[in-house]
């Protein structure tokens, strides 16, 4: 299989909105769009396919390393190979790629969030930095269009937690943070029918 054909089929079981993007995006920007959304799904898709954290872990820390290799000019893995001739256009946001890392890394480890301000930042490691990457691949050069970017990435990823964080909270996975649960009544550990629906309402009509 060609590297091209690699990063295509990597975007087949992607997030809708990644193969939407692709799919409409215009035909000279397809390419690069497809190029820079499989190397995003190849790294997060690390927590799904290790159960071993210390596995996951190494996997993670070798993609810093590669990302760093991407930059330098020598790639190895075949999805950046094919990502290395839009460099050019993502030469400030190289601390991007190492942004969506940590994210998958907090997944991974299971850290949580204290605050609000952490809720944002992870927010930021899932979605805002990858439409950082976006905006820059796709020209933007203005500091509105990036923080424009940003906010909307982070908004999607706010809604997705809205939308399905107690179902994740259920599996082991949170992404509130423990000072809203504390605020609205709702312990950490949050099961099927321990509390009463008042205060996991507020907490989402917090976050909505």
């Amino acid at each position: 299989m060609n590297p091209g054909e690699e990063a295509r089929r990597k975007l087949v079981d992607a997030p809708a909105d990644l193969r939407l993007a692709t799919l409409f995006a215009p035909a000279a920007q397809r390419h690069a769009l497809t190029a820079l959304f499989a190397v995003y799904v190849e790294i997060r898709e690390i927590q799904r396919e290790c159960s071993d954290r210390g596995v996951a872990s190494a996997k993670l820390g070798w993609w810093e390393e590669e990302i760093d290799a991407l930059y330098a000019g020598h790639p190895r893995h075949p999805l950046t190979r094919q990502l290395t001739p839009f460099v050019p256009r993502l030469a400030a946001q190289h601390d991007c790629f190492h942004a969506i890392i940590a994210g998958v890394q907090m997944d991974v480890s299971a850290a949580g969030c204290a605050s609000f301000e952490d809720v944002k930042r992870q927010c930021y490691r899932h979605a805002g930095a990858l439409a950082e990457l976006t905006v820059a691949l796709n020209g933007a050069a203005s500091t509105e269009a990036f923080q424009a970017a940003r906010l909307l990435g982070n908004a999607w990823r706010l809604a997705e937690i809205v939308t399905g964080g107690i179902a994740q909270a259920l599996h082991g996975h949170m992404y509130f943070a423990a000072d809203d649960l504390h605020r609205h009544g709702v312990d950490l550990h949050i099961t099927g029918g321990a509390h009463s629906n008042a205060g996991v309402s507020a907490l989402l009509a917090d976050y909505a």
